[in-house]
């Protein structure tokens, strides 16, 4: 992937399509739709986010790039830059793309201060304790019971929820528990859904649903 880098910033740089948001070079790769404006998504970032939270990341690419397609995701945080598709994008996508990224990125820079005195990760096995709880009463029970207090991530628990429960079910047996299903998938995805949560306007349901992960991404973002 480190040569994404290289070969993305030849062909964004003769294709002209640069943007600063907080100091971090976005490339534009391959075409985005035409009603997709990035100068608002850059306004709307940097309004809303500290620019001392960018300190861990390089660049932000956009465009088509085989390792998304190979692990079927949208976006992806490697080795100090992001990568998004540049396939079906709205201004909302991507801001929401950048911001879980960015709070990925973040656990490298931060991850002591987050993660040092245990607060957010026994939030996250209490939640998936209960959540254990929750799905039993449904009919749904995983083959290692054990994978509900571990903090990794866990393929075939990813799979089961998504597959076998399905995600229609988890949004409505969250509710209250986590602010959506794939944060229950590992706690780095529980730090990285609560950050991105807060800056989509939700902060007061995050507050709610998971307070000491509200703490620490609010102390994080006024310090």
């Amino acid at each position: 992937m480190s040569n994404y880098i290289f070969e993305s910033h030849k062909k964004a740089l003769k294709s002209r399509k640069e943007y600063f948001i907080n100091g971090v070079l976005l490339f534009v790769n391959d075409p985005l739709p035409e009603d997709v404006d990035l100068l608002n998504v850059k306004k709307r970032i940097e309004k809303a986010v500290p620019k001392n939270l960018f300190h861990n990341l390089d660049y932000i690419f956009i465009g088509d790039f085989p390792e998304l397609k190979l692990r079927d995701v949208e976006s992806v945080y490697l080795r100090g830059a992001i990568y998004i598709t540049h396939e079906n994008q709205t201004e909302d996508s991507i801001y929401k793309s950048i911001i879980h990224e960015l709070a990925h990125s973040i656990e490298t820079t931060f991850g002591g201060k987050i993660y040092e005195d245990n607060n957010v990760a026994a939030e996250f096995v209490g939640k998936r304790k209960q959540l254990r709880s929750i799905l039993k009463t449904h009919g749904y029970e995983f083959e290692d019971p054990s994978v509900f207090i571990r903090i990794e991530y866990n393929p075939q628990f990813d799979k089961f929820l998504y597959q076998e429960v399905g995600y229609d079910l988890l949004n409505q047996l969250c509710v209250g528990l986590f602010v959506s299903p794939y944060a229950a998938t590992s706690l780095r995805e529980y730090f990285a859904n609560g950050f991105e949560h807060y800056y989509l306007d939700d902060a007061d349901y995050l507050k709610k649903t998971s307070p000491r992960l509200f703490s620490k991404i609010y102390h994080l973002t006024n310090k």
